[in-house]
Protein backbone atom coordinates (compact mmCIF):
# COMPACT_ATOMS: atom_id res chain seq x y z
CA UNK A 1 0.00 0.00 0.00
CA UNK A 2 1.67 3.61 -0.91
CA UNK A 3 2.42 5.92 1.48
CA UNK A 4 0.89 9.52 1.57
CA UNK A 5 3.07 12.57 0.66
CA UNK A 6 1.54 15.70 2.31
CA UNK A 7 0.70 18.29 -0.19
CA UNK A 8 -1.62 20.61 1.91
CA UNK A 9 -1.07 24.36 1.72
CA UNK A 10 0.35 26.31 4.58
CA UNK A 11 -1.80 29.66 5.61
CA UNK A 12 1.74 31.68 5.00
CA UNK A 13 1.96 30.78 1.67
CA UNK A 14 -1.76 31.29 0.74
CA UNK A 15 -1.39 34.52 2.64
CA UNK A 16 1.49 35.40 0.70
CA UNK A 17 -0.20 34.75 -2.71
CA UNK A 18 -2.90 36.30 -2.67
CA UNK A 19 -1.16 39.37 -1.42
CA UNK A 20 1.56 39.43 -4.05
CA UNK A 21 0.92 41.29 -6.87
CA UNK A 22 -1.60 43.04 -5.12
CA UNK A 23 -1.12 47.16 -4.59
CA UNK A 24 -2.65 48.62 -1.64
CA UNK A 25 -4.80 50.94 -3.26
CA UNK A 26 -6.12 48.36 -5.73
CA UNK A 27 -7.12 46.60 -2.53
CA UNK A 28 -9.07 49.69 -1.09
CA UNK A 29 -10.76 49.65 -4.43
CA UNK A 30 -11.65 46.28 -4.10
CA UNK A 31 -13.25 46.76 -0.97
CA UNK A 32 -14.87 50.21 -2.48
CA UNK A 33 -16.72 47.25 -4.70
CA UNK A 34 -18.06 45.72 -2.39
CA UNK A 35 -19.52 48.64 -1.01
CA UNK A 36 -21.25 48.82 -4.47
CA UNK A 37 -22.14 45.62 -4.04
CA UNK A 38 -24.13 45.77 -1.34
CA UNK A 39 -25.94 48.85 -2.66
CA UNK A 40 -26.85 47.16 -5.80
CA UNK A 41 -28.25 44.20 -4.03
CA UNK A 42 -30.57 46.94 -2.14
CA UNK A 43 -31.55 48.58 -5.29
CA UNK A 44 -32.16 45.71 -6.91
CA UNK A 45 -35.26 44.99 -4.05
CA UNK A 46 -36.43 48.02 -4.52
CA UNK A 47 -36.52 47.58 -8.50
CA UNK A 48 -35.31 51.27 -8.61
CA UNK A 49 -33.81 51.85 -11.80
CA UNK A 50 -33.71 55.52 -11.88
CA UNK A 51 -30.76 57.93 -13.18
CA UNK A 52 -30.01 58.74 -9.48
CA UNK A 53 -30.17 55.32 -8.30
CA UNK A 54 -27.30 55.08 -5.90
CA UNK A 55 -28.64 58.67 -4.07
CA UNK A 56 -28.45 58.21 -0.22
CA UNK A 57 -25.76 55.43 -0.70
CA UNK A 58 -22.48 56.11 1.19
CA UNK A 59 -19.11 54.65 2.16
CA UNK A 60 -15.99 56.73 4.50
CA UNK A 61 -12.37 55.70 4.59
CA UNK A 62 -10.60 56.77 6.68
CA UNK A 63 -6.40 56.81 6.40
CA UNK A 64 -4.24 57.34 9.59
CA UNK A 65 -0.63 56.37 10.28
CA UNK A 66 -1.99 53.04 12.76
CA UNK A 67 -5.65 52.54 11.79
CA UNK A 68 -7.70 52.11 8.24
CA UNK A 69 -11.03 52.40 8.14
CA UNK A 70 -13.83 51.45 5.60
CA UNK A 71 -17.81 51.94 6.59
CA UNK A 72 -20.88 52.19 4.06
CA UNK A 73 -24.47 52.49 4.68
CA UNK A 74 -25.39 49.66 2.00
CA UNK A 75 -27.16 47.03 3.69
CA UNK A 76 -24.92 44.67 5.40
CA UNK A 77 -23.92 40.71 5.30
CA UNK A 78 -26.13 38.55 6.27
CA UNK A 79 -25.08 36.00 9.05
CA UNK A 80 -25.86 33.08 6.57
CA UNK A 81 -23.80 34.33 3.72
CA UNK A 82 -20.74 35.54 5.97
CA UNK A 83 -20.68 31.68 7.78
CA UNK A 84 -21.41 30.41 4.09
CA UNK A 85 -19.52 32.75 1.48
CA UNK A 86 -18.31 36.07 2.79
CA UNK A 87 -14.85 34.60 4.69
CA UNK A 88 -14.54 31.25 2.59
CA UNK A 89 -10.98 31.39 0.33
CA UNK A 90 -12.49 30.28 -2.88
CA UNK A 91 -15.82 29.85 -4.62
CA UNK A 92 -18.29 26.88 -3.25
CA UNK A 93 -19.37 24.58 -5.87
CA UNK A 94 -22.74 24.94 -5.04
CA UNK A 95 -22.34 28.88 -5.20
CA UNK A 96 -25.38 31.19 -6.34
CA UNK A 97 -24.78 32.95 -10.01
CA UNK A 98 -23.09 36.46 -9.43
CA UNK A 99 -25.67 38.59 -8.97
CA UNK A 100 -26.96 41.36 -11.95
CA UNK A 101 -24.29 44.43 -11.46
CA UNK A 102 -21.98 42.94 -9.46
CA UNK A 103 -18.62 44.22 -9.21
CA UNK A 104 -16.72 42.50 -6.30
CA UNK A 105 -19.02 40.63 -4.22
CA UNK A 106 -17.64 40.25 -0.67
CA UNK A 107 -15.11 37.56 -1.42
CA UNK A 108 -11.44 37.63 -2.42
CA UNK A 109 -10.75 41.54 -2.77
CA UNK A 110 -11.76 41.94 1.89
CA UNK A 111 -9.93 38.75 3.06
CA UNK A 112 -6.77 40.13 0.51
CA UNK A 113 -7.06 43.56 2.23
CA UNK A 114 -7.19 41.81 5.62
CA UNK A 115 -3.84 40.22 4.89
CA UNK A 116 -2.28 42.64 2.94
CA UNK A 117 -2.69 45.52 5.53
CA UNK A 118 -2.26 44.58 9.30
CA UNK A 119 -2.29 42.03 11.89
CA UNK A 120 -6.01 43.24 13.82
CA UNK A 121 -8.74 42.98 11.76
CA UNK A 122 -12.70 44.47 13.22
CA UNK A 123 -15.60 43.74 10.98
CA UNK A 124 -18.92 44.43 11.68
CA UNK A 125 -21.91 44.42 9.46
CA UNK A 126 -25.48 44.68 9.95
CA UNK A 127 -28.12 44.24 7.91
CA UNK A 128 -31.83 45.51 9.03
CA UNK A 129 -32.36 42.05 10.93
CA UNK A 130 -28.97 40.73 12.02
CA UNK A 131 -25.82 41.82 12.61
CA UNK A 132 -22.36 40.11 13.41
CA UNK A 133 -18.72 40.65 14.51
CA UNK A 134 -16.15 38.93 13.36
CA UNK A 135 -12.12 40.23 15.31
CA UNK A 136 -9.20 38.36 13.14
CA UNK A 137 -5.55 38.43 15.11
CA UNK A 138 -3.74 37.31 12.04
CA UNK A 139 -0.60 36.27 13.82
CA UNK A 140 -2.93 33.95 16.13
CA UNK A 141 -4.41 32.90 12.79
CA UNK A 142 -1.66 31.73 11.26
CA UNK A 143 -0.51 30.00 14.03
CA UNK A 144 -3.57 27.53 13.91
CA UNK A 145 -4.20 24.64 11.89
CA UNK A 146 -8.07 26.01 11.56
CA UNK A 147 -9.16 27.81 8.30
CA UNK A 148 -12.30 29.38 10.44
CA UNK A 149 -12.62 32.92 11.74
CA UNK A 150 -14.82 32.80 15.35
CA UNK A 151 -18.23 35.02 13.99
CA UNK A 152 -20.03 36.55 17.23
CA UNK A 153 -23.59 37.55 16.67
CA UNK A 154 -24.92 41.07 17.37
CA UNK A 155 -28.17 43.04 17.28
CA UNK A 156 -29.18 44.75 14.21
CA UNK A 157 -28.02 48.55 13.91
CA UNK A 158 -30.00 51.40 12.87
CA UNK A 159 -28.30 51.98 9.58
CA UNK A 160 -27.33 48.59 7.70
CA UNK A 161 -23.84 48.34 6.47
CA UNK A 162 -20.87 47.15 7.05
CA UNK A 163 -17.53 48.50 8.96
CA UNK A 164 -13.76 46.52 8.45
CA UNK A 165 -11.08 48.67 10.64
CA UNK A 166 -7.76 47.70 10.31
CA UNK A 167 -5.35 47.88 13.31
CA UNK A 168 -1.71 47.29 14.04
CA UNK A 169 -1.12 48.29 10.11
CA UNK A 170 2.03 47.11 8.89
CA UNK A 171 4.81 49.82 8.83
CA UNK A 172 4.88 49.66 5.04
CA UNK A 173 0.94 51.25 5.04
CA UNK A 174 1.63 53.13 7.92
CA UNK A 175 4.55 55.00 5.54
CA UNK A 176 2.03 55.07 2.36
CA UNK A 177 -0.84 56.28 4.60
CA UNK A 178 1.59 59.39 5.63
CA UNK A 179 2.03 60.39 2.00
CA UNK A 180 -0.23 62.37 0.72
CA UNK A 181 0.62 61.66 -2.38
CA UNK A 182 -0.64 58.71 -2.12
CA UNK A 183 -3.69 59.75 -0.75
CA UNK A 184 -4.38 62.31 -3.34
CA UNK A 185 -3.91 59.51 -5.86
CA UNK A 186 -6.29 57.36 -4.16
CA UNK A 187 -9.05 60.13 -4.59
CA UNK A 188 -8.10 60.71 -7.98
CA UNK A 189 -8.46 56.53 -8.72
CA UNK A 190 -11.84 57.17 -7.16
CA UNK A 191 -12.70 60.25 -8.88
CA UNK A 192 -11.84 58.82 -12.09
CA UNK A 193 -12.96 54.62 -11.73
CA UNK A 194 -16.13 55.38 -9.47
CA UNK A 195 -17.22 58.66 -11.96
CA UNK A 196 -20.54 57.29 -13.40
CA UNK A 197 -21.69 55.67 -9.77
CA UNK A 198 -20.70 59.12 -7.95
CA UNK A 199 -22.83 60.77 -10.45
CA UNK A 200 -25.47 58.61 -9.51
CA UNK A 201 -25.51 59.52 -6.13
CA UNK A 202 -23.13 57.48 -4.71
CA UNK A 203 -20.84 59.28 -2.24
CA UNK A 204 -17.28 58.60 -1.14
CA UNK A 205 -15.24 60.33 1.32
CA UNK A 206 -11.59 60.26 1.87
CA UNK A 207 -10.42 61.80 6.13
CA UNK A 208 -13.90 63.43 5.70
CA UNK A 209 -13.34 65.02 2.66
CA UNK A 210 -15.91 64.16 -0.35
CA UNK A 211 -14.49 62.56 -3.55
CA UNK A 212 -16.09 64.56 -6.33
CA UNK A 213 -16.64 62.28 -10.13
CA UNK A 214 -14.13 63.19 -12.47
CA UNK A 215 -15.99 64.66 -15.44
CA UNK A 216 -15.30 62.45 -18.89
CA UNK A 217 -15.52 65.54 -21.18
CA UNK A 218 -15.19 65.69 -25.56
CA UNK A 219 -13.93 68.59 -27.26
CA UNK A 220 -16.52 70.26 -29.58
CA UNK A 221 -16.97 73.06 -31.71
CA UNK A 222 -18.08 74.05 -35.31
CA UNK A 223 -15.84 72.51 -37.25
CA UNK A 224 -15.65 69.55 -35.28
CA UNK A 225 -18.22 67.42 -33.02
CA UNK A 226 -18.41 63.85 -31.93
CA UNK A 227 -19.38 61.23 -33.53
CA UNK A 228 -22.61 59.20 -31.53
CA UNK A 229 -23.95 55.95 -32.24
CA UNK A 230 -26.95 54.31 -30.86
CA UNK A 231 -28.70 51.05 -30.63
CA UNK A 232 -30.52 48.82 -28.53
CA UNK A 233 -29.47 45.43 -27.64
CA UNK A 234 -32.67 43.48 -26.23
CA UNK A 235 -33.56 45.38 -22.92
CA UNK A 236 -30.20 47.88 -23.12
CA UNK A 237 -30.35 50.88 -24.46
CA UNK A 238 -26.40 51.57 -26.03
CA UNK A 239 -25.20 54.46 -26.39
CA UNK A 240 -21.19 54.79 -28.03
CA UNK A 241 -19.40 58.72 -28.26
CA UNK A 242 -16.09 59.52 -29.81
CA UNK A 243 -13.76 62.10 -29.97
CA UNK A 244 -10.98 64.09 -28.44
CA UNK A 245 -10.56 64.12 -24.63
CA UNK A 246 -11.69 68.39 -22.94
CA UNK A 247 -10.15 67.49 -19.44
CA UNK A 248 -6.87 65.64 -19.08
CA UNK A 249 -6.15 64.02 -16.55
CA UNK A 250 -3.78 66.46 -15.08
CA UNK A 251 -6.67 68.72 -14.55
CA UNK A 252 -8.00 66.20 -12.16
CA UNK A 253 -5.13 66.53 -10.40
CA UNK A 254 -4.73 70.26 -9.81
CA UNK A 255 -8.78 70.64 -8.48
CA UNK A 256 -8.35 67.48 -6.17
CA UNK A 257 -5.22 69.14 -4.85
CA UNK A 258 -7.16 72.59 -4.80
CA UNK A 259 -10.11 70.98 -2.80
CA UNK A 260 -7.73 69.30 -0.68
CA UNK A 261 -5.50 72.74 -0.01
CA UNK A 262 -9.10 74.81 0.69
Amino acid sequence: MPEKANAEPTKEFFVKMITKDIQLDACILDLLDNCLDGANSVIANRNNQNQARYEGFWAEITLAQNEFKITDNCGGISIEEAKSYAFRFGRRHDAPPEANYSIGLYGIGMKRAVFKMGKAIEIESSTSSEAFEVMIDVDEWLGTSEWDFDLEPKDAQETPGTTIQFNQLHEEIQNEFNDPIFVNKLRISIARDYSIFLQNGFTVKVNDSRVLPYEFKLRESDQFVPVKQEYDDDSIHVEITAGMARLALGGLVRRVSRELNS
